[in-house]
């Protein structure tokens, strides 16, 4: 437990916790500071207390404890998000980092490297996954008790894994686990609901995408600058939902909202996706009502 002190200590002020708070009932604060410097070790029952009561999983722990962990976890969001906003986003890259992680998988047995092979392998083209990696991918989010920054964003693209029923479970549950994301955290949270939206809309399911919506409408995010850019996303996903209900307004909204956005150079990647998702949920609505009135 050499390192596990002072990353409990870590995760403990990044959660708000005072050492009083969480040493109460379980030992001494005397016994906690020992413990969180390093000086001595605790019992593995009282760390399991300890844990839960700061709402940490004891896998993600174990894997924080590793000195590189961390950095790892960050690291490799790092990679797969900057292909996603990336300008020569193709097969040919989440190919390449689907074979990277699923060769270190084989060396390492670390289930994040392999969360992150099916991830791109997902990325790559919903046929190329293969029924068993589905269902380690299945049983590993509806088996942890948390879900920290790795998994979340993960989870906010590949929503075909799950049933609507077991998609609206996860998303009550993993509200919790959002707010509870430490400041040091690379995850945009406004990013995470409406990349969701988008991926529950391709699914035609409108019920879902609002009730996600709802749910980020009710985190009250502070008012700075990210979170008004995520506003902008936010009436964006609004105006998506209208074109799949046959609203075209909702279509006249969004490339309203992209030509404001033309005006942030920085976003350029990111506003080539937008128009990606406007064509992709107009094309569906499309074949909804042609498909609708082909059965009249």
């Amino acid at each position: 437990m050499s390192n596990y002190g002072p990353t409990f200590r870590k995760l403990r002020i990044e959660k708000g916790f005072s050492s009083k708070e969480v040493a109460a009932g379980i030992l001494s604060v005397t016994a906690l500071a020992n413990f969180e410097n390093g000086a001595s070790d605790i019992k593995f029952n009282k760390l399991i207390k300890l844990l839960n009561r700061i709402c940490v999983d004891l896998a993600y722990f174990t894997y924080l404890s590793d000195d590189t962990a961390s950095d790892d976890i960050h690291r490799i969001l790092s990679e797969i998000m900057d292909l996603a906003h990336s300008d020569a986003i193709s097969t040919y890259g989440t190919n390449r980092l689907y074979e990277k992680y699923r060769d270190l998988y084989q060396s390492t047995h670390e289930s994040a490297h392999y969360l992150v092979s099916i991830y791109n392998n997902f990325s790559s083209g919903v046929d190329r996954v293969t029924p068993e990696e589905i269902a380690f991918y299945r049983n590993h989010i509806q088996s942890i008790t948390m879900m920290n920054e790795f998994e979340l964003y993960l989870m906010s693209a590949t929503s075909e894994f799950f049933s609507i029923e077991e998609l609206k479970d996860i998303d009550d549950r993993k509200s919790e686990d959002i707010l509870s994301l430490p400041p040091s955290s690379i995850i945009e949270i406004n990013h995470i609901y409406i990349n969701q939206c988008f991926h529950y809309l391709r699914r035609n399911n409108v019920a879902l995408a609002k009730h996600s919506i709802a749910l980020l409408d009710a985190l009250n995010l502070p008012k700075n600058f990210e979170n008004s850019v995520s506003y902008f996303f936010r009436h964006f996903i609004t105006g998506l939902v209208d074109i799949l209900q046959g609203n075209m307004d909702g279509k006249k909204r969004c490339y309203q909202l992209l030509d404001v956005m033309e005006t942030f150079p920085a976003y350029q990647p990111t506003i080539r996706q937008l128009h990606l998702w406007t064509e992709v949920i107009e094309k569906m609505y499309n074949d909804n009502n042609a498909l609708n009135t082909g059965s009249k």
